[in-house]
């Protein structure tokens, strides 16, 4: 029996997709308006900074659980966090003040 099948690059990059650009800005845009760091978000959460970093950045994709503790840390329903908005966003919230 012979079966046909798909090869994929393992290497390959994928490019970030609209709904994984839109969730790294909505987490910036409550990240500003709460004026939290990312250290301080990611302490918070009990988690990374560097793969916070990442998620706001579209580079790597969020867990269901972690989009769940953003929702929980940011007081706001999951659709909150992929809602289209004018963002006006701030350079950076710097958290060596």
């Amino acid at each position: 029996m012979i079966i046909d099948c798909e090869v994929v690059e393992i290497n390959k990059k994928l490019e970030p997709n609209r709904t994984s650009i839109l969730l790294g800005k909505n987490i910036v845009y409550f990240r500003q308006l709460r004026q939290l760091s990312q250290d301080t978000l990611a302490q918070q959460m009990n988690s990374d900074k560097g793969y916070l970093s990442q998620i706001e950045n579209a580079k790597r994709n969020a867990s269901t659980d972690y989009i769940e503790r953003l929702c929980r840390v940011f007081n706001v329903k999951p659709e909150e966090l992929f809602k289209e908005r004018n963002f006006n966003l701030k350079a950076r919230v710097d958290s060596r003040k």
